[in-house]
């Protein structure tokens, strides 16, 4: 049954299990904004939506959300108006005389994602793409784990000695950092190759124990959004094949 409610019914659907939804930088629906309630198989599902955020939340446990998926939601994440006009790769912004930021196009862990470089100062601003401390979920359809890949080793030929996350401390060396982050992921690529192998395929919640057995269970969730996009890179070089929910490897 389907019926729509306010956000205050949502976090009141939090009481009697004395633990309400989890409030962790998650999109919000916007001022006014219904939310709906629907469910599908005895599975519950929160919807929300904006002219420039959609998704939906499934309830897997009493009154604890999980985010499923959301669309357009990096240049829009904090419901801010559309951008004037998008940058472009290569483009400098002038931030005082003699001092610009050129723009790096950098897609992968989302399709417009951007970093900028201070080549004044080799500096890289390397938004959500190079993270210290956690490395960055590539979530399919706008996430793209070859993008990703090949952004990075775009980056490491820029001409930057430091990077400067959106998350964590600053690293150094740039290449350095941005070669290990590299070495890692296609580590961990060889890793869900040899599980599917291994185990002869299975869903996305069947391989993540395997493939992320380092994982804290509780990240499962995330780990599967880039476990789908390696899945997805295998399938491209003919290492794996996909068949409704199931992967197998070839």
């Amino acid at each position: 049954m389907d019926r729509a409610v306010n956000r205050r019914d949502a976090r009141a659907a939090g009481e009697g299990g004395g633990r309400g939804p989890r409030r962790s930088g998650r999109p919000r629906a916007a001022p006014d904004t219904p939310i709906e309630l629907s469910e599908q198989d005895g599975v519950r599902y929160l919807h929300f939506g904006s002219p420039w955020i959609q998704g939906a939340m499934r309830l897997r446990r009493p009154f604890d959300l999980e985010l499923d998926y959301v669309r357009h939601m990096m240049a829009w994440l904090l419901f801010m108006a559309p951008p004037a006009r998008v940058l472009q790769h290569d483009e400098r912004i002038e931030i005082s005389d003699g001092v610009a930021l050129r723009v790096v196009h950098t897609p992968g862990h989302a399709a417009n994602h951007l970093c900028l470089v201070l080549e004044e100062d080799r500096l890289l601003f390397s938004g959500d793409h190079v993270l210290n401390g956690s490395t960055t979920v590539v979530n399919p359809p706008d996430g793209d784990m070859d993008d990703y890949l090949a952004s990075l080793e775009r980056l490491a030929a820029e001409p930057v000695d430091f990077i400067l996350p959106a998350h964590g401390h600053v690293l150094a060396p740039a290449v350095g950092a941005m070669r290990k982050l590299i070495a890692h992921r296609l580590a961990r690529e060889a890793k869900v190759a040899a599980v599917l192998a291994r185990v002869g395929g299975g869903t996305l919640d069947e391989l993540v124990p395997f493939a992320y057995d380092d994982v804290r269970p509780a990240l499962f969730p995330v780990a599967k959004r880039s476990l789908l996009a390696h899945l997805e890179r295998l399938e491209k070089v003919g290492r794996a094949s996909r068949d409704a929910e199931r992967w197998a490897p070839r």
